[in-house]
């Protein structure tokens, strides 16, 4: 090897170890910043994004056959329930049902969830008016 090419490998290695030492110390500061000027904020970010709750509704995707014509879909509706320890019976005869969202008390005087409703109420509610 002439004295030349000696010269650029040297003249490049130091150039490579000055740019690997110039990469660690900005990579150092880097991590200086985040653990010493940035972390109480970054705590409080992170708690906040841990302990929100998200009420997410469940939906399944729809069905399509295969030209597109959607036969089967995901729909939200009302729930209903009847409570077999109410004795009580509505008017025209029709079983008291409950309906999810308020509380009543029922002949024993306990607590029972859901807003009273009758079976023609019901009915209606199914959409068979």
């Amino acid at each position: 090897m002439k004295k030349e090419e000696k010269k650029r490998i040297r003249t490049r290695g130091w150039l490579l170890l000055g740019l690997f030492f110039v990469l660690y110390v900005a990579l150092l500061s880097r991590a200086v910043q985040i653990q010493f000027f940035s972390a109480r904020s970054l705590k409080d970010l992170a708690v906040r994004q841990h302990t929100t709750v998200l009420t997410l509704q469940p939906e399944r995707g729809q069905i399509l056959d295969r030209h597109g014509t959607v036969l089967a879909a995901s729909l939200l509706v009302d729930s209903l329930w009847a409570d077999p320890q109410d004795r009580k019976k509505g008017r025209n005869g029709g079983l008291p049902f409950r309906r999810p969202g308020s509380a009543s008390k029922n002949g024993s005087g306990k607590t029972v969830p859901g807003t009273p409703f009758l079976l023609d109420q019901a009915h209606d509610l199914a959409g068979a008016g």
